[in-house]
């Protein structure tokens, strides 16, 4: 019984009631009936007062004992005990006492507070004083008594005071005895009904008890059901047959579907399943809780789902009857779970599409690229070699003419650079790898001119550089990795409009087996570089774009816009390294590019080669060159460097030459038109005088074209547009080369 709430709250109300009941009545009702013995015997005292101070009513003056006669004497002694009045005194307005029955206190004074403070403002005064203790006199009394004190008014003034002591004693104990027996009966009376309370409770608590019994159990079917129900990670749905309505879900379905599963609308099941306005049918799409309803056994079949993202999933549906005791299907739990093969296989064609169609893209940005880079690089070259041949016969003094001439030769460089940029993104230029570390890539472009210019553009951009001491070397192409570094640091200052912070650090970095799996990169140790900024950020789409060749959200206009990242990317593929973005918007863009490292010592950097060892001794040089323009060009060039120049405008003809002039270098450039390319004519030239010195140009090469060049041992070549150094440096190299 005391385990069911309710039951426990009555039985322990009841047991409250009990005990309160006879304190009530003790506290409360004891008091009432004393209250109302207390009036009557003050009632009487002011009766008898009234009375007594009739007696003087025709009396002048303030009351004295002189007025208290033989004949009031005997009516005095006569009331008092008519009244059971134990003493009766009479006090003057000052509280003297002239009269009283003990004849001993005649003479004496009330000096009390009560008598001045209450008496003598015109109130009563009452104490009930129980046996053996002190009266309001400070007397101790031998019964219980009532002491009351009555003011004599006349004209509304006080007079004196009329003091009566009256024996309550029998009065007290008779109303003593009827409170104990009236809560002695109520207290029985009670305790029979609170027995059988406890009686009627303790049956009702079985009766509880067995219902709660049986609550709790289906109460805990229904709770481990419905456990079961939610703990299945497919989503399942109990649907009606007839309407395709919705009945009930699990948490799997609410969580895929929550959005249509609301409690306020009536969903079916072909409209979130499906994204569809009516149910399945069709061949790729036929029902399988129709059949579960037309023949009442269970059904399957593959479906394509759509979420509320968009997305689509692969799924395999199974389909079961709920029937009534007739055996008819009222309901159809209706279950849908992925097909992850089918997923994994529908991601790697998604994967496989989108790689080829980037290579596609790369692969037509290649071809544009390299069928651009060769003729422009032609046209560049006038630009660039002979502002650089000017440049050689300027005096010194001459400062703006130098500067013209430096500022058209640079400009060329610039837009070559351009050129260059199309062939990394595309991955078909050449790369020149060797031993470096990226701590003095990264502080060479810090102090170079470019991110001078960069810094004065954005005055408000602050560049923090925190590099490992000891970092891995790695094995790499530094132009390529300083472009890297400066599209990365442009593109963050682009980022930050108003200015911001761009921490570039570096640091050495362990991949595993699993994660360098993941990324697609072998295991190993790696060189981390990190670029991060607190600029705008980008969102998801934009995220899954940045690396396309001509996205930006850059101001076009600017040199190599919408190819810096293009850019970065290709390097890195390049260097067989791995590239991830962290980005949201109004957050900032975190990059981390990895390079695989190598043991390899860097080597070092040779010094800038004066003028004097770039010239020749006079030594004859043979020019292939099919495009008049850079005849002319290369003829003044090696000139300028103290060579004998002769030109040939085919391979047919150079090879006519040597066979009847020898040479001491032949020059050839790589594109020569439709009779013989450069490395046909190389390939002759090397079966006709194997000991023949040669270098190669042009302005567009292939790792291809490189590697059987120097199958066939060539092994200079010099991109145009070239400065009168480089090609004064290549010629010295390859003569200075022992065959």
């Amino acid at each position: 019984m005391l385990k069911i709430p309710f039951l426990r709250n009555v039985f322990f109300a009841s047991l409250l009631a009990a005990i309160l009941v006879p304190c009530v009545v003790i506290v409360f009702i004891y008091p009432k009936f004393q209250g109302v013995l207390i009036q009557l015997v003050e009632d009487e005292a002011v009766r008898f007062t009234k009375h007594w101070a009739g007696w003087f009513d025709d009396v002048r003056g303030d009351l004295a004992p002189e007025m208290i006669t033989g004949e009031i004497l005997k009516e005095t002694s006569i009331l008092q005990k008519d009244l059971g009045a134990r003493k009766v005194r009479v006090f003057s307005k000052w509280g003297d006492i002239i009269y009283s029955s003990d004849l001993k206190e005649v003479g004496g004074r009330n000096t009390h507070d009560y008598f001045h403070e209450i008496v003598a403002q015109g109130d009563a005064y009452t104490k009930l004083v129980k046996k053996n203790e002190k009266s309001a006199e400070g007397k101790t009394v031998s019964a219980h008594v009532a002491e009351i004190y009555v003011p004599i008014m006349r004209n509304g003034q006080f007079w004196g005071a009329l003091e009566t002591y009256y024996d309550i004693t029998k009065a007290r104990d008779t109303l003593n005895s009827l409170i104990r027996g009236s809560a002695l009966i109520l207290i029985i009376v009670v305790f029979c009904m609170e027995g059988m309370i406890i009686l009627l409770l303790l049956r009702a608590g079985r009766m509880v008890t067995s219902l709660t019994d049986t609550e709790k159990k289906l109460r805990y079917e229904k709770e481990f059901s419905e456990a079961v129900f939610n703990s299945i990670s497919d989503p399942i749905a109990v649907v009606d047959p007839l309407t395709y309505e919705v009945i009930n879900a699990n948490e799997a379905a609410y969580q895929q579907f929550g959005e249509f599963l609301g409690p306020s609308r009536a969903a079916k099941c072909f409209e979130f399943t499906h994204n569809s306005s009516k149910p399945c049918s069709g061949a790729n799409h036929t029902c399988p809780m129709v059949r579960t309803y037309q023949t009442g056994l269970p059904a399957y079949d593959e479906h394509i789902h759509y979420k509320p993202n968009g997305d689509i999933s692969y799924e395999d549906v199974f389909t079961y009857p709920i029937k009534n005791e007739a055996g008819e299907v009222e309901r159809i739990v209706h279950i849908s779970r992925e097909n992850r093969e089918r997923k994994a296989a529908r991601e790697e064609k998604m994967r496989l599409e989108a790689q080829l169609d980037r290579s596609r893209k790369m692969e037509a940005i290649g071809l544009l690229a390299g069928g651009v880079a060769h003729d422009l690089n032609n046209v560049l070259s006038g630009i660039v070699s002979y502002p650089d041949l000017l440049m050689l016969d300027c005096p010194e003094e001459d400062k703006t003419m130098r500067d013209s001439l430096a500022i058209i030769r640079d400009s060329g460089l610039r837009a070559s650079a351009i050129v260059m940029d199309l062939l990394t993104l595309a991955r078909r230029g050449v790369m020149e790898m060797e031993a470096l570390n990226l701590n003095a890539v990264i502080q060479d472009y810090l102090n170079s001119p470019e991110y001078n210019k960069l810094h004065a553009y954005h005055p408000r951009l602050k560049v923090r550089f925190t590099p490992d001491p000891d970092l891995h070397n790695i094995k790499g192409s530094e132009v390529h990795l300083r472009k890297s570094v400066m599209n990365l640091v442009s593109n963050a200052a682009e980022s930050m409009p108003n200015g911001g912070d761009v921490h570039i650090s570096t640091m050495n970095s362990r991949m595993e087996e699993s994660a360098a799996k993941d990324k697609g990169i072998e295991p190993g140790d790696y060189a981390l570089l990190i670029v991060a900024d607190d600029g705008i950020g980008m969102n998801e789409v934009e995220l899954t774009r940045i690396f396309e060749p001509f996205y930006t959200k850059k101001k076009m206009g600017r040199s190599g816009a919408g190819l810096g990242m293009a850019v970065v990317w290709g390097a890195v593929q390049d260097h067989k390294g791995h590239i991830d973005v962290s980005s949201s918007p109004q957050k900032g863009t975190t990059f981390f590019l990895r390079f695989p490292a190598t043991e390899d010592p860097i080597a070092e950097e040779p010094d800038d080669p004066a003028w004097e060892e770039c010239l020749g001794n006079n030594q004859s040089i043979l020019v292939v060159e099919d495009v008049p323009q850079q005849q002319v060009l290369a003829k003044r060039v090696l000139e300028k460097l103290g060579y004998q120049v002769r030109l040939a405008e085919s391979g047919p003809e150079a090879l006519v030459i040597l066979d009847s002039t020898p040479m001491d270098l032949v020059m050839v450039d790589t594109v020569l038109g439709t009779d013989m390319d450069g490395l046909d004519l190389l390939e002759k030239i090397k079966n006709m005088l194997p000991h023949q010195k040669a270098i190669i140009t042009s302005g567009y090469f292939e790792a291809e074209v490189m590697e059987k060049a120097r199958n066939l041992g060539v092994m200079q070549y010099v991109k145009k547009p070239y400065t009168t150094k480089n090609l004064g440096m290549a010629i010295r190299m390859e003569f200075d080369k022992k065959d």
